[in-house]
């Protein structure tokens, strides 16, 4: 069993549907954007969207592997119970090919430091 204090994946698709119904977004840049909504007790849970248009798998797979590792390092951020959607939007494919780990890195930063300016 997973700690309540460790991020968790969003992985049921009613989980992604219950976020996309109560539709609280923040752009946090052009090509990224962070639905969310509160859950009862749950912890952090995070889950994202990438679809094919930002590229091939090896790209795809890359996006979800920063993600992960920007995550991982925020645990500390855990009590807040809210379930979140990282949604990649669409740009040109040659953008993402070109997007560095430290862009994501911002990008996760941002979103942290709104939502726990919401939560508060």
């Amino acid at each position: 069993m997973e700690s309540k204090y460790r991020t968790q994946k969003l992985k049921k698709s009613a989980d992604f549907a219950r976020i996309k119904k109560v539709r609280s977004a923040l752009n946090l840049t052009h090509w990224l954007t962070a639905f969310y909504c509160a859950n009862k007790d749950l912890g952090l849970r995070v889950g994202w969207t990438v679809p094919s248009y930002v590229g091939p798998a090896v790209i795809r797979n890359r996006m979800k592997r920063w993600m992960r590792e920007d995550l991982s390092r925020k645990g500390t951020l855990s009590e807040l119970n809210l379930d979140v959607n990282l949604v990649l939007r669409k740009k040109t494919g040659v953008f993402y090919r070109e997007l560095e780990h430290e862009g994501m890195d911002a990008a996760i930063e941002e979103l942290f430091r709104k939502l726990s300016r919401k939560d508060a």
